[in-house]
């Protein structure tokens, strides 16, 4: 079989198309056996993400943690949240990515009051467990999301618009967190930096740059850039600038 092919641009920013400029969103189904080393590598993007595990075991790494994950799991990521998926065995994994703006367009009294606050100050990203009642909902909802896309009813785009909303309506407070309203997005400082660097590495990787050059285009100290790569994505920035 074939090995699914890189889909990041020099960023580190997913090229894949999801959905169309009048309908941002999409369905994805991801067999990570189809991968190198059964790894979807780290990426992010501007879109929210929901992701279910259909089979198998595998560890989402984001903000620093590993998150392991069983069929039956899901995960939201938010948007511009470096991640990547793996797995040691076998995993597929169906994934709904739309625009914030799919739930209602900017500037809208929902998107202001409903959307906004979670993608400036809510959780880089929440864990969907079965054995928790309180997903319950939300993982059922995601199953409905699965069908939808794959069936052919006439009215599928309005019908996955609904449950994305029954979804977000679900998971929104949550995300924000009630003792963490009026604090950053958690791992955030350290994702913007990590994404300056890598930004940084893709424009100057020919040139002869230093962990110093890495460092001072976040505007943060070499000891603080190494940090954030050993716990952003394991591995330094020196290693980092050679693989790539």
């Amino acid at each position: 079989m074939a090995l699914r092919e890189k889909f990041t641009d020099e960023n580190l920013q997913d090229i894949l198309p999801h959905g169309t400029p009048d309908y941002p969103m999409a369905v994805h189904m991801t067999d990570l056996s189809e991968y190198a080393e059964r790894c979807v590598e780290w990426h992010w993007h501007e879109y929210v993400e929901f992701t279910l595990v259909l089979s198998g075991e595998l560890n989402c790494r984001c903000s620093g943690d590993c998150i392991a994950l069983r069929a039956g799991d899901g995960i939201f990521l938010n948007s511009r949240v470096l991640h990547r998926f793996e797995t040691e065995t076998d995993g597929m994994i169906v994934s709904a990515l739309f625009s914030p703006e799919f739930i209602s367009a900017k500037g809208s009294l929902i998107y202001t009051r409903y959307v906004e606050p979670c993608l400036v100050r809510g959780k880089a990203y929440l864990e969907l467990r079965h054995e928790d009642g309180r997903c319950t909902d939300c993982l059922r909802i995601l199953e409905r999301v699965r069908e939808c896309a794959a069936s052919d009813v006439p009215i599928k785009a309005l019908r996955l618009h609904n449950h994305i909303s029954a979804l977000w309506e679900l998971v929104s407070p949550r995300i924000l967190g009630e003792e963490t309203e009026a604090e950053p997005r958690q791992g955030a400082p350290e994702n913007t930096r990590l994404l300056r660097m890598a930004e940084y590495v893709a424009a100057h990787y020919a040139e002869h740059i230093t962990l110093a050059d890495i460092a001072a285009s976040a505007n943060i100290s070499q000891s603080e850039a190494l940090r954030c790569f050993h716990v952003g994505m394991q591995t330094t920035p020196v290693r980092y600038l050679n693989e790539y």
